[in-house]
């Protein structure tokens, strides 16, 4: 199922609000298409009324400088989420270590369905997607947290997670040639979704314009719901599997097609109105899915 599929349900999003400020006493509304002010008009609405033709066609004075990343306020349920969120991104797979080696378990008796299953070295976790008979290798790049948010993935995303690897097994339709390692891809894709929302930034390094929309924007859906990186997660994951099967895609375009997918993410995330749930969310990336899917099959 498409991630499109998946959000069709939700209602339509609202169009986006019109372009105006606050008005005082002697202050009339702007728009971008009034006319130049005349000498006459008071010097707060010819402001105005340059700012509304910057925002409209340039844009240079909306363009916050950069900023370091410690500067940008935290309510108080943003900064225990993300606290938190850090420590499990900074924490890596140790396979000496029980409670690691436990989650592993735990991910191989959902992948495979088998609740008897025990092995942390086994042919079948190639089937999956990961490189070798031994997982912990693999998660050398993404740490304990790619782990659980593949974990995440299964038990949520069930049909999705296992389309992909029965593809991969059966070689249905000629998709075991252009199949996606789903652990190896899971993996990646934790990795450059943490560092899309700048979350292994240290304090003192500075965002520019763009990176502190899409910083405050996840702050925003972070203090709605404390699972928001893996439902983004999940949302990155689903498009990724639609593309790919799609497209017949080789492993070789991989960062393409990743980086297709991320500029979509972050075009909802820094788009006004920027959207402040996971379900607004998750409805704007459907209908932008939609939309950009459309406009490349018509080129």
């Amino acid at each position: 199922m498409s991630y499109a599929k998946v959000a069709a349900t939700e209602s339509p999003s609202p169009p986006p609000p019109s372009l105006s400020w606050d008005k005082g006493d002697d202050d009339v509304e702007l728009k971008p298409s009034q006319p130049i002010p005349s000498r006459s008009t008071n010097t707060a609405t010819v402001i105005r009324w340059a700012r509304t033709m910057c925002h409209r066609w340039c844009g240079c004075c909306f363009r916050a400088p950069p900023i370091p990343l410690s500067v940008i306020p935290l309510s108080k349920v943003q900064h225990e989420r993300l606290v938190s969120l850090r420590s499990r991104l900074a924490i890596s797979y140790d396979p000496t270590d029980d409670e690691h080696s436990a989650q592993l378990i735990r991910l191989g008796a959902a992948a495979f369905d088998d609740q008897g299953f025990k092995e942390n070295k086994s042919a079948r976790w190639k089937t999956i997607g990961f490189q070798g008979e031994d997982p912990a290798t693999d998660f050398r790049a993404g740490g304990l947290y790619a782990l659980q948010n593949l974990l995440y993935f299964v038990h949520t995303q069930r049909p999705a997670f296992t389309r992909c690897t029965t593809d991969a097994i059966s070689g249905v339709g000629g998709m075991a040639e252009h199949h996606l390692p789903w652990a190896c891809a899971g993996i990646n894709l934790t990795f450059t979704l943490s560092h899309m929302l700048c979350l292994r930034r240290r304090p003192f390094e500075l965002l520019d314009a763009h990176e502190q929309r899409v910083y405050r924007c996840f702050l925003t859906l972070l203090s709605s719901d404390e699972y928001a990186f893996e439902e983004l997660f999940s949302a990155f994951f689903l498009s990724l599997l639609d593309r790919w099967r799609q497209r017949r895609a080789r492993y070789m375009d991989f960062s393409i097609h990743v980086a297709v997918i991320r500029t979509r993410i972050e075009l909802v995330m820094t788009e006004e109105p920027q959207p402040e749930t996971l379900r607004q969310f998750h409805r704007r990336f459907a209908d932008l899915e939609i939309e950009e899917d459309k406009r490349e099959q018509d080129t």
